[in-house]
């Protein structure tokens, strides 16, 4: 039997919901899964024929040890899904402009490199911003994210991010708080579910521990066309992916492209932990040996 690890963290204590159901999926297909932390030190990855990333959810705290563990992976010949070069480009939130000079619309985002300095006061200014948003370009579930209204009063926390850090900057986007954030799931390349993600009162976070919810929810062709696109632009083989993003004037606008440790969204469609098992399989016969 085919044993495949969901790789997680020491830190979540517990197996959610969604692994539930993703794991009972599997095990109808015919597979024995483990919940095994990435950041056990003891972990004899060689047992697992493939490594799934599921909730590693702090791998941007420890992004040299989180690369250092993928590297072992692929030295020990253990497959890693979503793929170790895969992961390794999308850790790092430039890839926003990367998909931007290939035609994706974006969250205008302005990259500014660690130890380097930059005036919000002025970028505010020149890019005609009411507020902005400042993020760690190595980061998840809003960790060091700021929603700046006054410049002058964050001036100090960007500067402190820029010592240790990329720094990514974008506007503060309204249609999170009016309209919501789109999730659009796929796997295999192919269209699964949709979710819509809301803030609590005025938060701007949409992370369920901020108090965010999320509600299937149907997708509209045209903007199904654009996120297929989207996805049709990351390079090599993908498992799954999750595209998040706004719309505007009914352009869909990319504000993450999630293919390390996604929330899948699984119990908002039930459905679709069958499709993402079936989609495993056919990854791993196209990929062998897993």
């Amino acid at each position: 039997m085919v044993h495949i690890a969901f790789a997680t963290t020491t830190e979540l204590g517990k197996v959610l919901t969604d692994e539930k159901l993703l794991e009972s999926a599997f095990q109808y297909c015919g597979f024995e899964v483990s919940h095994v932390p990435w950041n056990d030190d003891l972990v004899q990855w060689r047992t697992y024929d493939a490594v799934l990333l599921r909730t590693t959810w702090n791998y941007h705290l420890q992004p040299n040890k989180f690369a250092r563990w993928l590297a072992k992976l692929d030295t020990l010949g253990v497959p890693i899904i979503n793929s170790a070069n895969l992961v390794r480009w999308n850790m790092h939130k430039g890839y926003l402009i990367a998909l931007e000079k290939l035609g994706i619309p974006i969250v205008e985002t302005l990259l500014i490199a660690k130890g380097g300095s930059v005036d919000l006061a002025r970028v505010v200014e020149e890019r005609g911003w009411t507020e902005l948003v400042a993020k760690p370009a190595i980061s998840a579930t809003a960790y060091n994210t700021r929603r700046i209204a006054a410049p002058e009063d964050h001036q100090s926390f960007v500067d402190q991010l820029l010592r240790d850090d990329d720094v990514l900057l974008q506007p503060f986007i309204p249609e999170i708080q009016t309209d919501g954030e789109l999730s659009v799931l796929y796997f295999g390349g192919t269209y699964s579910h949709s979710v819509v993600k809301r803030a609590k009162g005025e938060d701007f976070r949409v992370q369920s521990q901020f108090g965010g919810t999320a509600t299937a929810v149907t997708l509209e062709a045209g903007i199904r066309q654009q996120t297929d696109t989207i996805v049709g632009k990351i390079e090599g083989p993908c498992l799954y992916a999750r595209v998040d993003g706004v719309v505007r004037d009914g352009i869909f606008l990319l504000m993450e492209l999630e293919l390390i440790e996604p929330q899948l969204f699984i119990e908002e469609a039930p459905q679709s932990a069958a499709l993402f098992a079936r989609a495993f399989q056919a990854y791993a016969q196209s990929q062998q040996p897993v």
